[in-house]
């Protein structure tokens, strides 16, 4: 689980990068470090083609030595672009096995309530750490071993280049640690304001129809342009010392070589080294400080990489795989909320203590006054929030104890707002279920009387709809969310003003429905301003002070109850079986 929100801070490790490439990895790096030796050694090919030219074939003047020379260095040449081919190759693999062992957890982790509010940040962090794993800049770690080998090289040609070379490093690698530490701040505050920008695109459009509604266009203009000049200039001020670190970081590379070939030429005239020698000195020496210029070039993506992929480690978890936990035996329905506590904007007490308890064949009415907490409560208890103290009970069992799926067969919800997901209207009611039941998805729709509806639309119950989609009448939103609470008869039903967007001929056949699931034995919770759906109320509660009492039964319902109540007389048009 997340251990601590994305840019809150954390330090940026190796640890969770080197746990996966332990675990999941190893075959790739072993694969990735094998050709980097490949690379490595056939691109100083043509630092020794320049110096044999220069200090064999101008001195014999044999053609035959330049073309074999020269071939054999284009063979090398061949060779190395293999190499960096299939290093670039390997990379891609090792991006989709971190892919393919993460997204299953993932996508499970971002249903689960404490990871809801940023799982567009996730998606982000995800697609950046399976790019960084692929990228060049994660490649250039692995030349990184090489750079002794090459001052082992340097200090053959001459010692005096050598320790020129390593001073150029460790100038570099200076430039690299305060690039690190002095930019540490600007890139937390920019990568906040960045992130709460896209959480303010996010929101605009979520809402597009009332932005459209209201011409809340221009505001909200305003409001981005704010938000993006706040971005750029926290970026602006990371960058001014990030840029001018690795301005230096170039130059002090570039003055090395023309330091190192100065040298060089200072022994040639001392007759401490052949001409050839200064040309192979200066690659080594470039080829020595190119990856650590690389890593430093690329460094702020590197780093947000890093973050990106230990956030995503945070909230997966070292074990990829997804436990299954057994079944419980089927529920009967009783559900049990004892001592609920949540807090809303600004830590305002929602819930201070609430507790409920409904047994099988119940239907209880939750009142309050608006703003109470209901639509919280019912959330809760269909699992969609996690409280922050008490306990949800069904049958006994603690909700953490039940497996999401069966979990899902067993509860139906809909909440006030319809939340319909991008797909068919059968997947929607079926609740995507790969091995759904077309009579199942019938039989609800049917008895709400939506499938006239669903029959009418251009592919029927293949229509793709989603939370944008205008050409579905609000009613028929509603409806298709209540056939998905009522799929496969589950033994809890909470619904939150199911009757909202709804005609008396729609609210019959819902009412019907209900009777129909009370007669089953199923636990039934209403928040309810329908007087037609109140009438199969048993009783009702209220929830005062974020605490739950029981209050009298609304006029509506008080006329005699009985245990397996009648179907309920409708308007004309819909049949006992609830079919139009």
């Amino acid at each position: 689980m997340q251990k601590k929100p994305a840019g809150a801070g954390q330090s940026i490790t190796l640890q969770h990068l080197a746990g996966f490439l332990r675990r999941n990895g190893a075959a790739h790096v072993r694969a990735l470090f094998l050709y980097s030796v490949l690379v490595n050694v056939t691109l100083l090919a043509p630092s020794f083609h320049m110096m044999q030219v220069y200090d064999r074939v101008l001195t014999s003047g044999s053609g035959g030595t330049l073309v074999a020379i020269t071939a054999i260095v284009l063979f090398a040449l061949c060779v190395y672009a293999v190499g960096e081919t299939v290093r670039g190759r390997v990379a891609q693999r090792l991006s989709a096995v971190y892919a393919i062992g993460v997204s299953r957890k993932l996508f499970a982790r971002l249903g689960q309530p404490a990871a809801m509010d940023r799982s567009a940040a996730y998606i982000r962090d995800f697609a950046m750490a399976r790019q960084f794993l692929s990228s060049r800049g994660f490649v250039s770690f692995f030349d990184l071993p090489f750079v002794p080998f090459y001052l082992a090289l340097l200090l053959f040609v001459h010692p005096s280049i050598c320790l020129l070379t390593v001073a150029g490093l460790g100038a570099m690698a200076a430039a690299g640690y305060f690039n690190f530490k002095w930019t540490e701040a600007s890139r937390e505050h920019s990568r906040a304001m960045d992130n709460e920008a896209a959480g303010f695109a996010q929101s605009v459009y979520s809402r597009s129809t009332e932005v459209r509604a209201f011409g809340m266009v221009p505001h909200l203009l305003t409001a981005w342009g704010r938000k993006m000049a706040e971005v750029l200039v926290a970026g602006e001020e990371a960058a001014t010392v990030s840029s001018t670190l690795y301005a230096a970081s170039r130059a002090i590379r570039q003055a090395i070589q023309v330091i190192t070939m100065a040298w060089g030429a200072w022994l040639v005239l001392g007759g401490n080294m052949s001409g050839g020698m200064i040309f192979l000195a200066s690659m080594i020496s470039g080829r020595a400080l190119a990856p650590l210029e690389q890593i430093i070039g690329g460094w702020e993506n590197i780093l947000r990489s890093l973050e990106a992929f230990n956030n995503i480690e945070d909230l997966t978890g070292p074990d990829k795989g997804l436990q299954r936990r057994p079944d419980l035996p089927q529920p009967e329905g009783h559900l049990r909320a004892r001592n609920l506590v949540f807090s809303g904007l600004g830590g305002r007490p929602v819930l201070a203590g609430a507790s409920l308890d409904v047994r099988p064949g119940e239907v209880v009415l939750l009142e309050g006054a608006p703003g109470a907490g209901k639509s919280v409560l019912m959330s809760i208890l269909a699992g969609a929030r996690s409280p922050e103290a008490g306990e949800l009970l069904l049958d006994g069992a603690l909700r953490d104890r039940w497996p999401q799926g069966q979990w899902g067969q067993v509860i139906g919800y809909c909440g006030e707002e319809t939340g319909l997901l991008s797909g068919t209207i059968a997947q929607n009611i079926s609740r995507f279920d790969p091995a759904a039941e077309l009579d199942e998805v019938y039989r609800v729709t049917k008895a709400l009387g939506v499938h006239e509806l669903v029959l009418k639309l251009p592919q029927g119950y293949q229509t793709v709809i989603s939370n944008s989609f205008d050409l579905l009448p609000a009613g028929g939103r509603k409806q298709i969310a209540l056939a998905r609470a009522f799929y496969g008869r589950p033994r809890v039903l909470l619904l939150d003003q199911p009757a909202l967007f709804l005609d008396q001929k729609s609210e019959g056949a819902l009412l019907n429905m209900l009777a129909d699931a009370k007669r089953e034995q199923a636990a039934i919770i209403l928040v309810n301003r329908s007087p037609m759906l109140s009438r199969i109320v048993d009783r009702a509660v209220t929830i005062e002070n974020g605490r739950i009492v029981a209050s009298a039964l609304p006029e509506t319902a008080r006329p005699r109850r009985t245990t397996h109540p009648a179907r309920f007389a409708v308007p004309a048009g819909v049949t006992k079986s609830g079919a139009a």
